[in-house]
């Protein structure tokens, strides 16, 4: 499956979970060799070199997230959102880092964080989402894309999230059935397109 990262100005880009799976796939421009380099909590006074050091230390964790490297890039993402408490794609992307090692309750707040600081964009709502999904709070999940789908009406994967906590949810599947079509219809991985498929069919038989 495809990863369609959030595009923003400044400060790189907005890392977002896809779908039922994880997947990754986005280059960072302007990003070197992945290193496993971690910042420490010991920046300048200055504060224009603070931010700098935070800068740096973001950039450092993205690239570590397309590595592999989790751990390193959760390090050098804290270290960043704690010297840079405005960093709103810092926060979004700690969170998906949180998100992959099972830390839901810190996924959770850092996407809040993203949300705020970013309030113009989907991709932190829709990762809250997720994230709620992940711990079981279906209406929570709900409420998340629903409000992702908001700001983003015609995002096929937030629309397909929705989709899939409503039915986790235990609504209706009769009153499901023009969300599903529309999953089915704009579905770009098999997966999904099974998926709906196959709950449209148990729709039909009931």
């Amino acid at each position: 499956m495809r990863f369609n990262p959030v595009v923003a100005p400044n400060r790189g880009r907005l890392i977002a979970p896809l779908n039922l799976l994880l997947a990754l796939g986005f280059v960072f421009a302007g990003c070197s060799k992945p290193t496993s380099k971690v910042y420490r909590f010991d920046a300048p006074e200055n504060e224009a070199s603070r931010l700098v050091y935070a800068q740096e230390a973001y950039e450092q964790g993205v690239q570590q997230i397309l590595a592999g490297e989790l751990d390193a890039a959760r390090q050098n993402l804290e270290t960043a959102t704690r010297l840079d408490p405005n960093h709103g794609r810092g926060f979004n992307n700690l969170g998906w880092v949180y998100y992959r090692q099972g830390r839901f309750y810190h996924a959770a707040r850092a996407f809040q964080a993203a949300g705020r600081l970013l309030p113009d964009h989907a991709a932190p709502l829709s990762n809250l989402g997720l994230t709620m999904a992940a711990a079981g709070r279906w209406d929570d999940a709900v409420e998340f894309q629903n409000r992702a789908l908001e700001l983003d009406p015609d995002n096929t994967r937030y629309r397909n999230r929705l989709a899939f906590a409503q039915v986790k949810r235990g609504d209706r599947l009769a009153s499901l059935r023009t969300l599903l079509e529309t999953v089915l219809f704009h579905a770009t991985a098999d997966d999904w397109s099974r998926w709906a498929q196959a709950l449209l069919e148990q729709i039909d038989r009931s």
